[in-house]
Parts: structure tokens; sequence; C-alpha cells
């Protein structure tokens, strides 16, 4: 249960409590008096509570944007995944059943997953969609800084905000290399571990059988 309750308290801190505050902050970057209110603990709860709803609303809106965008669960980079995973299995020597090469629909992606949950056999995979809901997340605050830095044309940590806007592109563009990676990643690994499930489960039948014959 702690374990659980610690899982969900870093989700909603990366996926929720932060860019809720960046988001905020956007406030105090074109007027920096907007945070001289917050100095005692009261206040600072009140913040964070606050960081908390706007990042809630946010995250909706953005899964909904994201999943109307089908950059959620892509039938075509499930497919490529697929494919990939396939091509690594023969390299390996193993042997594909003919029913399962077809398989690559979405359907079949969630059945795989839903079969890996069930078995406790997710391993690091809901760690990876944390990483890819917190970039996600992250991803249009960013281009909301620099938007903002080019048209306030503020200087803040004395940086120029040119400098920064650009520094905050370059860490846009590696973000968005990163959550297509990770993405794929997880796609990959939902295949990987349904195929090897289905071994296990054949080789537990295969022995169960050879009991059952030698009694």
């Amino acid at each position: 249960m702690n374990d659980a309750i610690s899982k969900t308290t870093l989700y909603d801190m990366l996926t929720m409590v932060i860019p809720g505050f960046l988001l905020l902050m956007l406030f105090p970057l074109c007027c920096p008096c907007w945070l001289t209110n917050f100095q005692n603990g009261t206040s600072i709860f009140m913040l964070f509570i606050a960081c908390y709803i706007v990042g809630l609303i946010y995250h909706k809106a953005i899964e909904s944007l994201f999943n109307k965008l089908n950059f959620r669960n892509n039938t075509k980079q499930i497919e490529k995944m697929y494919n990939k995973f396939c091509c690594d299995f023969k390299k390996d020597g193993e042997i594909i059943p003919k029913e399962k090469e077809k398989i690559q629909n979405k359907h079949q992606y969630y059945k795989a997953y839903y079969r890996l949950m069930n078995n406790n056999m997710l391993n690091n995979i809901p760690t990876l969609e944390a990483h890819v809901a917190f970039i996600r997340n992250l991803m249009p605050v960013l281009l909301l800084y620099i938007v903002a830095l080019c048209c306030c044309r503020c200087c803040i940590f004395c940086i120029n905000s040119c400098g920064l806007a650009i520094a905050l592109l370059v860490v846009f563009v590696i973000l968005m290399v990163l959550f297509f990676e990770i993405q794929d990643k997880i796609y990959y690994l939902v295949w990987e571990g349904e195929a090897y499930l289905e071994e296990i489960e054949q080789d537990k039948l295969k022995n169960s059988k050879e009991k059952k014959s030698i009694h």
C-alpha cells in the first residue's frame, strides 16, 4: 500500500504539480512581484494546491489533445515495434508461430498489455509511461515559455531572454525525440513480454502434462 501511494505521489508530482507550477510561474515571468505574496507556510501550501489543480486540468486537456492527434498508442508505431520485435526474435534463433506473425493491430496490443498486467509482468513499463506523461505535459509548457520570453523580452536569472528561448527550444526538440523513443520502447516491451509469457505458459502446460503421464 505504501509503495502504491509513493508511486502515485511521484506520478502526480511529475505530471501535474511540476507543470502546474511552471504554468503559474508564467505570471511572475512577466510580473516578478507576483511571488512576493507567498512567504509563509500557509501561502506555500495554497500555492501547492493551486499548482496541483492547474496541473490536473492541464494534464487532462493535454491528454485529450494527444489522443485526438493519435500520438498515444499510434497504430503504425505499434505495428512497427511488433515487426522489429519479430526480427529481433528470429535473429536470436527463436521461432514465431505463424498465427502470431500477422498480429499487429492495436486491439492485440491492448490484449497483450492487460495480460502482462494480470500476471504482474509489466516490470518497468509503468515507470516509462510516467516518463512519457511527464514529457508530454512539459513540451507545451516549454513552448509557452518560449513565446513568453520572445514576447516579453524580459531578463530572468541574468540570462538574455532570446538566449534562454533558444536553449528551451533545444530542450523541446530533445524531449520530443525522447517522447517517441520511450513510447516505442514501451510498445516493444509489451510485445516482448507477451511472447515470453506465452512461452512460460506453454512450458508450464508441458510440465503439467509430463507429470500427469508419469503418475
